[in-house]
């Protein structure tokens, strides 16, 4: 998929590089690397970048990506570790919204698999992620340990995308609707967790429990995008427009956008700039209970606090006739 797995990458305490080169059909190309360094008797750093490049298959529509994920950790051999990275990922992609389906039948349109009906010139999709986080650790024993990790967030979404649609369930001409937005979220959140595992009456347990608070701030802003004799084209394409509508396989994606972009000037979809704001606390308790090499009971609860108490609960029942075998059940 061209992502990194952030949550095997934290540093080690031992010196190794990793990486490769992909290359394949669709112009695909992959180059990841990964490198850890230790430093002192148990500090280490690690290393990830990812590049991707791909196209979708059969069609000449591309897809960017690349990403990086320096961490540090220092005390890996005590029993308090403390782990600060950092994560990125940029995605530069042109968006497909592919063809639609009739509404009688609900079939596809018979289009070839490498008709693109968008813009080149003009579709864009760009989005960012960026994480930054502390983690702190501390085993009291093999049977327990305590956990606190902060994380603060970013991301982004900026795209403009052509959406063809047909005038009517009989039709053959499509309608090249534009669809757009501009998002950011912004995040914090705390999470105090407790782990253990315990013999109780005989049966082993491994219980989880915690705390978690997080405050989130998002920005949604949306395009006006007009042709070239100012018709908002969001859902209604004026086919007397030049590059309006086109017939089925016969669309040139390098055809020339005539019309106009402006940011939060489309006042009729979601009007003005939106802002939202959400704060949330939790607190969460599981078990798992081993009470024979057959038979598992699990049970977990969490009480979630927003503007609006929301409690929920599970407990759930596994029997394994044979070591490869669960059947399961749950309420």
């Amino acid at each position: 998929m061209g992502f990194l797995d952030i949550e095997m990458k934290t540093p080690k305490n031992e010196n190794f590089i990793n990486g490769n080169l992909g290359f394949g059909t669709e112009a695909y190309q992959r180059a990841p690397i990964d490198v850890n360094h230790k430093f002192g008797d148990d500090n280490a750093f690690r290393f990830n970048a990812m590049g991707h490049d791909a196209n979708q298959p059969g069609r000449n529509v591309y897809s960017k990506r690349w990403g990086v994920a320096p961490s540090v950790a220092f005390g890996l051999n005590s029993p308090t570790t403390v782990t600060v990275s950092y994560y990125h990922l940029n995605l530069y992609d042109m968006p497909d919204f592919s063809v639609p389906f009739r509404s009688t039948g609900g079939m596809p349109i018979n289009s070839n698999r490498s008709q693109f009906y968008g813009f080149n010139n003009r579709d864009f999709r760009y989005g960012q992620t960026d994480t930054g986080e502390v983690g702190v650790e501390h085993r009291f024993n093999d049977n327990l340990k305590l956990r606190n990790t902060t994380q603060f967030g970013r991301s982004t979404l900026d795209y403009v995308a052509t959406n063809p649609q047909l005038l009517s369930a009989t039709s053959n001409i499509l309608g090249l609707q534009a669809k757009s937005g501009k998002y950011a979220t912004n995040n914090i959140t705390n999470q105090t967790e407790l782990k253990g595992k315990a013999t109780l009456l005989g049966m082993q347990h491994r219980w989880t429990g915690g705390v978690e608070f997080s405050h989130e701030r998002s920005l949604y802003e949306g395009y006006l995008v007009t042709d070239s004799v100012g018709n908002n084209i969001r859902s209604n394409t004026p086919c007397g427009v030049p590059f309006n509508c086109t017939g089925i396989n016969v669309w040139n994606p390098d055809n020339r956008w005539l019309g106009s972009i402006l940011l939060n000037g489309d006042t009729g979809f979601l009007g003005a700039a939106t802002h939202t704001q959400t704060n949330v606390a939790s607190t969460y308790l599981f078990d798992s209970v081993k009470i024979t090499d057959q038979w598992l009971f699990n049970a977990g609860a969490n009480d979630l606090m927003n503007n609006s108490n929301l409690f929920s609960y599970q407990v759930g029942l596994v029997y394994k006739p044979i070591p490869t075998v669960s059947l399961y059940t749950s309420y």
